[in-house]
């Protein structure tokens, strides 16, 4: 338990006020040199104790904000279906009356939060422990949902051409990235499946 509201702690601070915890490495990597160092430590220690550290962030430390910020939203709205994103943008139909495209923050650690639930699409943004919905899509304003983008992406085609492009992130236990193939199909049709359940009156 102690260790769970460490990683929160740690989690919610440096993506509150950082955005990220890759600046974080900086300071452990000195601590690592500094102890190898008191130890009269060999040369190649120093190189293992820095590649060791700088693994960590990668594999694991780095996505830590992401992976708080998908609990905090499944707790807050059980039964939707939640996964962190990259928003690349919108593509805008010449019919658009919006003029200014939205961006996530930080890809995979301070980013985006996609929320499906049986009424719409909700785009999460904020802190760690206290996102909030930045836009909503109504299942009847969404045409399709597109997987057969680059890069990952997902296009959620507006019923006026517009698209929200989203990148998912997958639930590796390791290092995060963006989701392509099969699991990237898989989530269209979850997605595709809860916007067609009966709704509630």
């Amino acid at each position: 338990m102690t260790n769970q509201n460490g990683s929160f702690a740690l989690g919610r601070g440096a993506a509150g006020g950082l955005g990220s915890l890759w600046p974080l490495l900086i300071p452990a990597e000195l601590m690592g040199v500094a102890v190898a160092a008191f130890a009269r430590a060999q040369w190649w220690v120093f190189v293992v104790v820095i590649v060791a550290l700088a693994a960590l962030w990668y594999f694991v430390i780095a996505k830590i904000p992401g992976q708080m910020r998908v609990r905090t939203i499944r707790r807050s709205v059980p039964g939707a279906i939640v996964f962190s994103a990259r928003i690349d943008g919108f593509e805008f139909a010449r019919t658009t009356n919006a003029t200014k495209p939205l961006m996530s923050g930080r890809a995979r650690v301070g980013g985006t939060a996609v929320v499906a639930t049986a009424a719409d699409i909700q785009l999460w943004r904020g802190p760690v422990g206290n996102p909030f919905p930045a836009r909503a899509f109504a299942w009847a304003s969404i045409a399709t949902i597109d997987a057969s983008r680059q890069r990952g992406e997902l296009a959620i085609v507006l019923s006026d051409g517009d698209s929200v492009l989203v990148r998912p992130v997958n639930d590796r236990p390791f290092l995060p990235t963006y989701m392509s193939g099969a699991a990237r199909r898989r989530l269209v049709g979850r997605l595709i499946g809860l916007s067609q359940r009966p709704k509630k009156e």
